[in-house]
């Protein structure tokens, strides 16, 4: 019994990974028992793992059909990227008013890290910093809620991030100057700049994103 939360977790990880990363595409449709060998598990915790995979939005379970990797649509991330603007929003002004020389030098780190991922043309680590980057600044603020609420949607962001990110940017290095200027407010701004510039940053991000998108595929909801 005590293996099974383990290897849940495990296939849990390496199907959500799958799915953010583009290695596993929306409509490709996942088997309990093919995934149990691969895993070289029982059903049960693949059964698990799925369900959890739905909970997140990552599948879609039919009923005596199957599973399937979900699709996503731009009314759904605009929805996501409304609520990431809330939530960041909250979060920055009690972040600047908590935070230490250590902490505006792990914000140098990420930012650092983002340049290197840039450099290397490694848009999956690039999108990792992206969001710890976000991440660290909502952990900060020591809204636990604002955390937890973070955490649900920011699977489906980074997914979103992934398909989109190759298609409308050349070079990688542009994604890490604008976070290198958010990093120049938090060292030397005031945090109603920063607040300001957090919220801008998103929800401009999320505008040029989708109209980019829009060119690239029509006018169709599917992302």
């Amino acid at each position: 019994m005590k293996g099974k939360p383990l290897i849940s977790q495990l296939v849990f990880t390496k199907l959500r990974s799958d799915i953010i990363s583009g290695r596993l595409r929306p409509n490709d449709r996942l088997t309990e028992l093919e995934l149990a060998e691969r895993f070289q598990s029982s059903q049960a915790p693949v059964r698990e793992a799925l369900q959890r995979l739905q909970e997140q939005g990552f599948v879609r379970i039919v009923k005596h059909t199957g599973t399937f990797v979900t699709e996503i649509t731009t009314d759904e991330m605009k929805e996501l990227f409304e609520l990431r603007s809330v939530i960041e929003k909250n979060a920055v002004k009690q972040a600047m008013y908590r935070m230490r020389p250590d902490d505006r030098e792990q914000f140098k780190r990420i930012v650092d890290r983002m340049r290197q991922a840039a450099e290397q043309n490694d848009l999956e680590e690039l999108i990792g910093w992206d969001m710890e980057f976000h991440h660290f600044m909502i952990e900060l603020s020591g809204k636990k809620t604002l955390l937890q609420v973070w955490n649900l949607i920011d699977g489906q962001i980074r997914r979103y991030l992934t398909i989109t990110h190759p298609l409308f940017f050349d070079d990688l290095q542009e994604v890490h100057d604008k976070h290198a200027g958010l990093l120049h407010l938090i060292l030397e701004g005031t945090s109603e700049q920063v607040e300001l510039a957090f919220e801008q940053h998103v929800m401009i991000g999320w505008e040029e994103l989708r109209s980019l998108q829009a060119k690239h595929f029509g006018n169709g909801k599917k992302g």
